[in-house]
C-alpha cells in the first residue's frame, strides 16, 4: 500500500510513501529541502449483502450477512429494519497483514418475525461521501389451503377409514397435529411435497370403521400466518346394533 505523491507549482516527491514512511526529499529549483509529512492511507471497502435461510426445530430463519472487504479503517456496520436500528447482531473483525479489515455482521431472525419486510445494512466509512445502504427482502408466507376429506375402502372383508387433512400450497410448509380418541390404534403418514416456491403437506389416519363409531377425530393445522391454529373436525357416524 504506497503512493507516489506530486505537488502543484513545480514541486516534485519523488520518495515511495506509507504510514510507516514518512521522510521526504523534495527538489525545488534544485534546492533540496527535507520534510516529514504525517500520512493517513484510507482504503475504501469492498461491501456485500447475502441471505440464507435455515430451519431449527422445524422453525425457519433468515441469516443475512452484510461485509465489508480489505478496507482501512475498519468499516461502521448498522442494520435498520422498518426505519428501526437493530442491536441484537453479531459481528467479527479481521485484520489483514496489509493493515486493512474484512467485516462480517449478520443478523438472524426468525422469517415470520420480519416476514416481507425490507433489511437494510448500512456501512460507513471515511472514503464515503455518504452512507451506502444494501437492502434485502424477506420472504413472504403464503397461507395454505387447508381441506379435510374421509375415504372409505374395505380390505379382507374389513372395512377402513381414512381422514385426510391437508395444507396445500403454504409458504413454509404447515405443520399437522392430530387430536385423537383415547382408543387410537389407526396408522398415521405425513407427506411433503414442493411446487412453485410453495409446499402441501398432507396427513392421513387410517383405522378400522368400528374403531371410532360415534367419536371425533381433529386434525390441527398451524401455520405462522394463522393467528391461531386451524382446528377441523370429523364427527364419525354411530351404528346401531341389534
Amino acid at each position: 500500500m504506497s503512493f507516489f505523491i506530486f505537488l502543484l507549482f513545480g514541486v516534485f516527491l519523488n520518495t515511495v510513501v506509507s504510514e510507516n514512511s514518512k521522510r521526504l526529499l523534495i527538489h525545488k529549483n534544485v534546492t533540496e529541502l527535507e520534510e516529514t509529512l504525517y500520512l493517513t492511507v484510507l482504503v475504501p471497502p469492498d461491501v456485500y449483502i447475502s441471505s440464507s435461510a435455515q430451519t431449527e426445530n422445524e422453525d425457519e430463519y433468515q441469516s443475512i450477512e452484510c461485509t465489508t472487504f480489505n478496507s482501512k479503517p475498519a468499516a461502521n456496520i448498522s442494520w435498520v429494519v422498518s426505519g428501526l436500528i437493530v442491536d441484537s447482531i453479531t459481528q467479527t473483525t479481521n485484520e489483514h497483514l496489509n493493515g486493512t479489515f474484512t467485516q462480517r455482521s449478520v443478523y438472524r431472525f426468525p422469517t415470520y418475525l420480519h416476514e416481507g419486510k425490507d433489511i437494510t445494512c448500512m456501512v460507513d466509512h471515511p472514503t464515503f461521501t455518504e452512507v451506502k445502504t444494501m437492502m434485502i427482502q424477506v420472504p413472504s408466507y403464503t397461507v395454505p389451503n387447508m381441506t379435510v376429506q374421509i375415504y372409505t375402502t374395505n380390505e379382507n372383508e374389513t372395512e377402513y377409514k381414512t381422514i385426510e387433512c391437508t395444507a396445500a400450497k403454504g409458504k413454509p410448509a404447515a405443520k399437522i397435529a392430530w387430536v385423537l380418541p383415547e382408543n387410537k390404534s389407526g396408522e398415521i403418514n405425513y407427506g411433503i411435497t414442493a411446487d412453485n416456491g410453495t409446499e402441501t403437506v398432507t396427513s392421513t389416519y387410517r383405522f378400522p370403521a368400528h374403531l371410532h363409531e360415534g367419536q371425533n377425530i381433529t386434525c390441527v393445522i398451524e401455520h405462522p400466518k394463522l393467528a391461531i391454529k386451524e382446528v377441523k373436525t370429523v364427527s364419525l357416524p354411530a351404528y346401531c346394533k341389534y
